[in-house]
C-alpha cells in the first residue's frame, strides 16, 4: 500500500469519526431522546478466547447497544493470581491508557462497536480481562475475554522437525538391529 493511499485511508477514518461524533451531538441535543442501558449484542456470544503470538497486535471488537455513548470504562486483568485495574472516565470516543486503546463507534444509534486494542502483545498481555462499560443509564455492562498464547508457526516447525528426527532415528535403529540379527 502506497503512502498516498495510507494517508487517504487515515483521512477517511478521521472523517468517519468526526461524522459519528457530530451525529451523536445532534442526538444529544434533542429533547425526546430515549436513553438505553448498555447491553451486548448476540454477535459476541462465542468470542471470548483470543489467541495471539508474542509481539503481534491484538484487536477485538465488542458489539453493543446503548445510548448515550459509554462514559466510563474499567479494565481488570487477571494473570498469575494478580489483578490489575484501570479505570477511565471520559466523554471521548477514543481512549489510550498504558498499553490499551479503547475506541467506541456508533454504527447505527444505539448500536455501536467498542474496539479494544493491545498494540504489542508481551508475556504480560496474556490472561483474563474484564471490561466494564457504562453510559450512565442502568447497570454496567461487563464483557470478559481471555488472551492466550498461540505457538508461532516457527515454533511448531521446530517441534515438528525434532519429532521427525526422532522417528527417523528409531526407524534407523530398528533397521540396523534387524540386519545385525540376520547376519548372526
Amino acid at each position: 500500500m502506497t503512502k498516498k493511499v495510507k494517508v487517504m485511508l487515515q483521512m477517511l477514518v478521521m472523517c468517519m469519526h468526526h461524522l459519528t461524533v457530530f451525529c451523536a451531538e445532534i442526538l444529544n441535543s434533542q429533547e425526546n431522546i430515549t436513553l438505553v442501558p448498555m447491553r451486548l449484542l448476540q454477535r459476541n456470544a462465542n468470542n471470548t478466547n483470543y489467541m495471539y503470538t508474542l509481539n503481534s497486535r491484538a484487536e477485538i471488537k465488542i458489539y453493543i447497544s446503548g445510548y448515550p455513548a459509554p462514559s466510563q470504562y474499567k479494565i481488570s486483568k487477571e494473570s498469575g493470581g494478580v489483578t490489575n485495574e484501570f479505570i477511565v472516565s471520559s466523554a471521548k470516543s477514543s481512549l489510550m491508557l498504558e498499553s490499551f486503546l479503547i475506541v467506541h463507534t456508533f454504527v447505527l444509534v444505539p448500536e455501536g462497536i467498542i474496539t479494544f486494542v493491545v498494540k504489542t502483545i508481551t508475556p504480560d498481555s496474556f490472561g483474563n480481562y474484564f471490561l466494564s462499560i457504562h453510559n450512565g443509564v442502568g447497570n454496567n455492562l461487563i464483557y470478559s475475554f481471555k488472551f492466550t498464547e498461540e505457538l508461532s508457526s516457527k515454533g511448531a516447525a521446530v517441534a515438528g522437525g525434532v519429532t521427525a528426527a526422532a522417528v527417523v532415528m528409531v526407524v534407523a535403529t530398528v533397521i540396523v538391529m534387524y540386519f545385525k540379527r540376520k547376519s548372526l
